[in-house]
């Protein structure tokens, strides 16, 4: 038996499967971001957020080429001390 399935098709296909992973994978609950948002969050560069994953001092999550961050784990980093270079963001959002 022979299906033929057109380029369309099998690409909504695969977006549908790779959705249903994701969704399986990561808790719907939670809050997460991407290294850029974390980046930006913090005021440096994706490299810097990729040497934090790398000395453990942030946990990324990955699915496939996606790097995702827990929002609260980062809040918990900030806070914590864990990148203490940036204290400071901690310290300018408790003075708003």
């Amino acid at each position: 038996m022979k299906l033929e399935v057109g380029n369309d098709e099998l690409l909504e296909v695969v977006k549908q499967a790779v959705r249903e992973v994701i969704s399986e994978t990561l808790s719907p609950n939670k809050k997460y971001l991407t290294r850029k948002d974390v980046a930006e969050m913090c005021d440096v560069t994706i490299m810097t957020v990729n040497n934090w994953s790398t000395k453990k001092m942030l946990n990324p999550q990955k699915i496939g080429n996606r790097v995702l961050f827990d929002a609260s784990e980062v809040d918990e980093a900030i806070k914590s001390g864990k990148i203490l270079k940036y204290q400071h963001l901690l310290e300018q959002q408790s003075k708003l």
